[in-house]
């Protein structure tokens, strides 16, 4: 009969760092360890409970458990597949049912598959979105060739980074986005032993310095609401879109899926797609002549065309005052002046809500509970008080 456990590995006493964790296998009074490609720190493991202590301020345990009960999972639905059909059980028949049963088994379109159809389950169409950039760029960069993942080497990783600088013109923001994801990738591909996850120590990251982000101030949405765009409906439903975004500081993502229903005793009640939290937003005068000239069915555009109809939605409405542009490519910073209508996007609205209502006295916690923002820091970065409003600021300001 064979029995499972998880435990450190044996010598972590004598042993300095994380320690790795395995899923040890007894069979006939013999054991082995299998890797579940988990380390932690071994004063966090609660042996008798086998799995990760809660860590002060953080959910890491939570994941790192999640991961652990996997691959323990795995190697038990093995033992008891092999014991009910009366098949013979012993350590080298549970490594071969380990093993991917496939010729390419160490090449990377294979893996990335792997690995998308796994997080597909843990996150939304958006974030997996991400993902499917990310592989296109990889196999773009190798030149569509398909590659055994040993080759992504410091070699590999130094010079992909550099590409998606050089070559596709990314921000260090956006070259970290992608890389984070291969670093996620890779140390999935770790959990399977075909991948050396002691590369990953190497690969660093790109100095994140903050560019140059805007909101609408209130000159400019009163430019956007008041102007007539009667003789193009093309731009009339784009700027109501946009409006409704500034009033509210809804995403593109759940203005697109707002029904009838969402509205209940004046206040849009919803899951918000990105967090899957709940909340709730009363309605204004602007956002409910915007619900009800649609019959509360908002006109559906995708974010590419959206964005894309916002810039010319800016000039014709006047938002041109000069912005200055700042963006970092590796170790350069890059810096310019542009027409502010060229840096309107979707996810202005969300910003020019913030920061307006903040302008307006309305107390933070009140908006983050609007927002679904559970954290300070990430609340933040959506403040952007343009040069007018610290100008009429500083004309009040008296000693």
């Amino acid at each position: 009969m064979a029995s499972t456990k998880l435990k450190l590995r044996p010598d972590y006493k004598r042993r300095k760092g994380d320690i790795a964790v395995y899923v040890q296998v007894c069979i006939d009074s013999k054991t082995k360890l299998y890797s579940t490609g988990q380390k932690i720190n071994p004063d966090n493991w609660d042996h008798k409970n086998q799995k990760v202590k809660k860590l002060n301020g953080t959910k890491d345990h939570v994941k790192i458990n999640l991961l652990l009960e996997k691959k323990h999972q795995e190697i038990k639905d093995i033992i008891f597949s092999k014991t009910v059909n009366n098949e013979t059980l012993t350590f080298e028949t549970i490594s071969a049912e380990l093993k991917p049963k496939v010729t390419d088994s160490r090449y990377f379109k294979f893996w990335y598959e792997k690995f998308t159809e796994f997080k597909s389950a843990e996150f939304k169409y958006t974030t997996i979105k991400g993902y499917g950039v990310l592989r296109n760029q990889i196999l773009e960069f190798k030149k569509n060739r398909d590659f055994v993942l040993d080759d992504i080497d410091f070699s590999f990783y130094e010079s992909f980074r550099a590409w998606l600088i050089l070559k596709k013109g990314h921000t260090n923001s956006t070259v970290n986005k992608r890389l984070k994801i291969l670093k996620t990738f890779l140390n999935y591909c770790a959990n399977y032993n075909i991948y050396d996850s002691r590369h990953l120590v190497k690969f660093k990251m790109l100095e994140e310095k903050p560019s140059t982000k805007i909101a609408l101030n209130e000159r400019e949405l009163k430019l956007l609401w008041n102007h007539d765009f009667e003789d193009n409906k093309r731009l009339d439903r784009v700027r109501d879109l946009f409006v409704f975004a500034c009033v509210t500081g809804l995403r593109e993502s759940d203005i697109q899926n707002l029904t009838k229903s969402n509205i209940i005793n004046n206040e849009i009640c919803l899951n918000v797609i990105k967090t899957s939290s709940e909340i709730r937003i009363p309605l204004n005068a602007y956002s409910s002549a915007i619900l009800e000239k649609y019959n509360f069915k908002l006109p559906k555009i995708s974010q590419q065309k959206l964005n894309s109809y916002l810039k010319e939605v800016g000039m014709k409405v006047g938002i041109n005052d000069p912005q200055k542009l700042v963006k970092f490519q590796g170790g350069k910073r890059f810096e310019s002046t542009v027409p502010r209508y060229e840096l309107l996007k979707s996810h202005v609205g969300r910003r020019t809500f913030i920061t307006l209502s903040i302008m307006k006295g309305i107390p933070i916690p009140v908006i983050q509970s609007m927002t679904g923002h559970r954290d300070l820091a990430s609340f933040q970065k959506y403040i952007q008080i343009g040069s007018e409003s610290k100008i009429e600021a500083m004309k009040n300001w008296r000693i």
